[in-house]
């Protein structure tokens, strides 16, 4: 159990899908005993592993850096590759990310987290061109492919 940690939760219009909506610099408590997927204020180590949980393709989905504090637990979902996934029982909204914010953190990363990105995450074509333009991600194409122009034939050809 930690203290406070810092990471990612998505919202639809900083709603979250329970209804509740939330406000910058503002603290939430969550009453009752502290529980993954059971209750609590859940958020995420990776930027790109909100996902998961939020449609990145719909462009109500907002992306914000939180805090969370109080009583926070660690999960991990070794099966999916999902690590450093917390649930905590208050929280704080720090922060709003941009497009280009969350496009430049995930892209100082690896490519295992711009391939979540890519598959989570509706880019737009000048998004798309600086992926592919960064030389250690010219392998991703049948990714964006696949989810980005939906080509649903892009791992099933033969690569040329």
């Amino acid at each position: 159990m930690m203290n406070k940690v810092v990471g990612y939760k998505a919202f639809n219009n900083m709603m979250d899908r329970y209804g509740n909506v939330y406000e910058l610099n503002k603290d939430y408590h969550v009453k009752g005993k502290i529980k993954w997927q059971k209750n609590g204020f859940h958020f995420c180590h990776n930027l790109e592993d909100v996902f998961r949980y939020y449609d990145g393709f719909d462009e109500n989905t907002v992306v914000c850096m939180v805090e969370g504090f109080g009583t926070v637990y660690t999960y991990f979902d070794e099966y999916a590759d999902y690590y450093d996934m917390y649930v905590s029982s208050d929280i704080r909204i720090l922060k709003v990310l941009s497009r280009e914010e969350i496009i430049n953190e995930v892209l100082s990363k690896n490519i295992f987290s711009v391939k979540r990105l890519v598959a989570g995450y509706k880019l737009t074509d000048e998004e798309i061109n600086l992926i592919l333009g960064t030389t250690n991600y010219k392998m991703i194409q049948p990714y964006i492919n696949y989810y980005q122009k939906n080509d649903k034939e892009a791992f099933v050809r033969k690569r040329k």
